[in-house]
């Protein structure tokens, strides 16, 4: 097989790099050295929260001595792709987090967490506050990310960019551009 670039196919064998070590001794050992491939490649997909998620994962990896060479996404995995390629390394977490502190908030407000906290006691009162946000998301959006198309694209010429979809994104370009050193 033809080799070329950077991330061709890795000569080093996995005879001597145990990813089955016991948790406590994982960090370390990824940080001695990076893990036996000319090539890491970061993939990351799209479902909106997911990419909170993401982000702490990439927070895990940097920790751990892991820097991807590649990052590639699609819808929110593409945002925080963006983030981490727009970044220089020491400056990607921090970047993700700015950029995810802007666009999340809380959907009740702060008041709720000195007045329910005592209360979310149990799975019933955890899964009803759970629907309220996914409720209070669908039809309100989130500040900074996405709103709700109104009217709904139903009513929009066919074929129409408000047509193609219930929510508008655009006010992502926004959040997206500031943590990002292009």
């Amino acid at each position: 097989m033809k080799e070329s670039g950077r991330c061709s196919r890795a000569k080093a064998t996995l005879e001597n790099h145990s990813i089955m070590l016991p948790f406590d001794q994982k960090k370390d050992h990824c940080a001695e050295r990076r893990p036996p491939f000319e090539c890491t490649a970061l993939l990351l997909q799209g479902g909106g929260a997911l990419g909170a998620y993401q982000a702490g994962v990439y927070e895990a990896l940097s920790e751990a001595g892991i820097h991807p060479d590649w990052v590639a996404g699609i819808s929110i995995g593409a945002v925080n792709s963006a983030i981490i390629a727009g970044n220089p390394l020491e400056k990607r977490v921090e970047g993700l987090r700015r950029f995810w502190e802007r666009i999340t908030s809380d959907v009740c407000g702060s008041w709720t967490q000195d007045f329910l906290t005592p209360l979310m006691k149990g799975d019933w009162v955890r899964g009803l506050i759970n629907q309220v946000s996914a409720n209070s998301a669908m039809l309100g959006g989130a500040s900074g990310f996405f709103v709700p198309r109104l009217p709904s694209p139903w009513l929009h010429a066919r074929g129409s960019i408000e047509a193609t979809s219930f929510y508008d994104a655009s006010g992502l370009k926004k959040h997206v551009g500031k943590p990002c050193r292009f």
